[in-house]
């Protein structure tokens, strides 16, 4: 999970996941509504096959925040709020 400032709602975050199991975005983001609070979950859910690591092998964050900040679009499109 990585947080990205947001002009709107001051920061938000994003979950990027990899895995061999077949998820859908949608159905973890509802699954997460109904434990948490609405500022802790997650928008958007990305799927990616890997994630960039840095030279010690651990996830390199840093890479990951770039490339969220350089997209345009998302891949998942923003939850619905619950009624």
């Amino acid at each position: 999970v990585i947080p990205l400032a947001d002009e709107e709602i001051g920061n938000r975050l994003v979950a990027l996941l990899t895995g061999d199991a077949e998820l859908d975005p949608k159905t973890l983001g509802l699954r997460l509504a109904e434990r948490l609070p609405r500022y802790m979950i997650p928008d958007p859910i990305q799927l990616r096959e890997v994630l960039p690591r840095n030279a010690n092998g651990k996830i390199d964050r840093t890479a990951l925040r770039r490339e969220l900040e350089a997209q345009d679009d998302t891949t998942s499109p923003p939850l619905e709020d619950s009624p």
